[in-house]
């Protein structure tokens, strides 16, 4: 779902699930027609949200200090990058939001008249991010948005977040309990683990075969994994009936795959092989 317009001003966001007075998802802004936020590092919607609003609550708080309210934006980020370094605050540069989702890049925001000016860069670590922003601009990126567009394009996700908390069924889901809007595939034998091999793309929900999930039990469960296709889109799949078994439990849950094989998808080969690690945060096994 997008609020808002890509070119100007708009909030993005996926849902994965809502549960009881959470909703989790996917979020990014749109800044004239350029992404911030990584699509693929969800996160708690309604917390992430509370930052947005912050801003307006708080607009003193994203006013420049007067000794660098002249300089260029890309001066200005600059100085903020070595008070990174350095851990030393000699004038305060906020980032716009501390949450998963915005983790992958240093960015700034602040207030200068009636606009609100974002700076950013996509980190160098590449650790930082998932694949879904590999191919990311590596310079230093600006955009500048009235501060009236902003307050409208919040006002109204918050407002339609709180709908989708009392209205699940409404959500835009990032995939369907049932599954109807992803493919299904089937696992295959794995015959040969050549020089063709590699490991499956990331797995990010796992569908349980009952109410519980019993440590060290081998049962056949569902996969929805995530892989990127030539057009740096984000593609998802179920995998029915693959045996795993749990080998710990915990807020990060992790399996343990007992049967290799390999599924295709739109002509991409995925290998699983035997005893690959599944390592699951545990908000995303449904049962």
């Amino acid at each position: 779902m997008i609020i808002g317009n890509k070119s100007n001003f708009a909030i993005e966001f996926e849902v994965i699930s809502i549960r009881k007075n959470s909703i989790y998802g996917d979020i990014r802004l749109w800044l004239q027609g350029k992404y911030l936020g990584d699509f693929m590092d969800s996160d708690y919607l309604l917390p992430v949200s509370s930052y947005f609003t912050s801003l307006l609550e708080y607009q003193e708080n994203f006013k420049l200090d007067t000794e660098i309210e002249n300089l260029s934006y890309k001066e200005i980020f600059e100085i903020h990058r070595r008070q990174q370094i350095q851990d030393v605050i000699s004038y305060k540069l906020r980032k716009f939001c501390d949450r998963p989702p915005f983790d992958a890049f240093h960015d700034i925001c602040f207030i200068k008249e009636d606009k609100l000016v974002f700076v950013w860069k996509v980190r160098e670590q590449t650790e930082w991010y998932s694949v879904s922003l590999k191919e990311y601009n590596k310079d230093v990126q600006t955009a500048e948005i009235l501060l009236s567009d902003y307050e409208n394009v919040v006002n109204e996700c918050i407002k339609t977040l709180n709908y989708l908390l009392q209205h699940p069924e409404e959500a835009p889901y990032k995939f369907s309990p049932e599954g109807k809007n992803i493919p299904t595939v089937l696992p295959q034998r794995l015959h040969l683990l050549g020089s063709k091999y590699h490991l499956a793309k990331e797995i990010i929900w796992i569908q349980a075969p009952s109410d519980s999930i019993v440590l060290n039990q081998i049962d056949s469960f569902s996969l929805i994994a995530s892989m990127i296709d030539k057009n740096q889109t984000e593609q998802l799949y179920r995998i029915n009936d693959v045996k795993l078994k749990v080998v710990s439990l915990g807020e990060y849950t992790n399996f343990e795959n007992i049967e290799p094989f390999e599924i295709i998808l739109d002509e991409q080969v995925q290998h699983f092989p035997k005893n690959l690690k599944i390592v699951v945060p545990y908000r995303n096994i449904e049962k």
